[in-house]
C-alpha cells in the first residue's frame, strides 16, 4: 500500500462523527512562559468543558466546580484515600495562577463557584480545539497525563488556525517548536504526540526533508483534515521539498 493512502478507508475514521463543535482558546498561553503544561492543559480542560450562559451575559462557564470536582473529572480517583489532598491543593494553585494570569476568572453565584473563561475578541489571536479529540483524550486517559496530552495538542492546533475560518491547516515545524509552546521537554512531548498519533486525534506523515541537518520530520494535521495533510505531502514530493515519505 501507498504510504500516503495509510487514512483513506481506515476504519477508526469511519466512528468519527461528521459533525464536530469547537472551543477558543486565548493562544497567548503558548508564549506565556510563567505557565507550566500542566496549567496549560488545566486550561484547555476548562474550555472544553465550559458553556457560554445567559445569566451571566453569555459569557463561557464553568458552573459548580471547585478544585476537588476538577480532581474527580481528571483524575478519576475511585475514592478519596492517600495524598489525594495534594493533587487538589496542586490544582488549587494552578487555578489561582491562571487567574492571576487573567486565562480565567472566579466568582460565585447563588452559593455556586463559578469560573468563567476570559473572553477572546475578534483582535486576539485565538485557536479553535475539536470537542470530539478533546473528549477522545479526557476519555482515554487521566490525571496529569490527560492534562498533558491536551496541551500538546492544543499547542499543535495553535500553529494551524491562524483564523477563525481560514488558514494554513498543516503543522510543519521541528519538535522544539512543540516543545517550547508548552514549555516542556522535546522526548516527553514526543510520547504524548505518539499518543496522539497512535489513537487518531493527529494526522501524520514522517518524511525526509533534503539538505537540512535534521531530515527526518512528522508532518502533522488535525485528524479531520488528514485529506489536506496528504495533498500537502503529495504536492512537497511532486515539488522537491520532500525526498521520501518513511511512515
Amino acid at each position: 500500500m501507498n504510504i500516503l493512502d495509510k487514512y483513506n478507508d481506515n476504519k477508526n475514521l469511519t466512528k468519527l462523527p461528521t459533525n464536530n463543535m469547537t472551543s477558543a482558546i486565548d493562544k497567548r498561553i503558548f508564549n506565556d512562559k510563567n505557565v507550566s503544561i500542566d496549567e496549560i492543559g488545566l486550561y484547555i480542560y476548562l474550555a472544553f468543558i465550559s458553556g457560554r450562559v445567559g445569566e451571566y451575559n453569555g459569557k463561557r462557564v464553568v458552573t459548580n466546580y471547585k478544585a476537588l470536582d476538577l480532581y474527580k473529572r481528571i483524575y478519576k480517583p475511585k475514592g478519596l484515600s492517600g495524598s489525594y489532598r495534594k493533587t487538589v491543593d496542586n490544582i488549587e494553585k494552578m487555578l489561582q495562577h491562571l487567574e492571576e494570569l487573567d486565562y480565567i476568572n472566579r466568582f460565585t453565584s447563588m452559593g455556586y463557584p463559578i469560573i468563567a473563561m476570559s473572553e477572546i475578541d475578534d483582535l486576539q489571536p485565538f485557536a479553535l480545539i475539536n470537542a470530539v479529540n478533546a473528549k477522545i483524550i479526557t476519555n482515554g486517559t487521566s490525571g496529569r497525563q490527560t492534562l498533558r496530552l491536551l496541551a500538546t495538542y492544543a499547542a499543535i492546533r495553535s500553529r494551524v488556525f491562524e483564523k477563525r475560518y481560514t488558514g494554513e491547516k498543516v503543522f510543519d515545524m521541528p519538535l522544539g517548536h512543540v516543545a517550547n509552546y508548552v514549555n516542556s521537554d522535546p522526548r516527553t512531548v514526543n510520547r504524548y504526540l505518539q499518543w496522539l498519533r497512535t489513537n487518531y486525534v493527529l494526522a501524520y506523515f514522517k518524511v525526509v526533508l533534503p539538505k537540512v541537518d535534521r531530515p527526518i520530520r512528522c508532518i502533522y494535521s488535525d485528524i479531520y483534515d488528514h485529506k489536506t495533510l496528504r495533498d500537502t505531502v503529495e504536492y512537497r514530493l511532486r515539488e522537491g521539498y520532500v525526498k521520501r515519505v518513511v511512515e
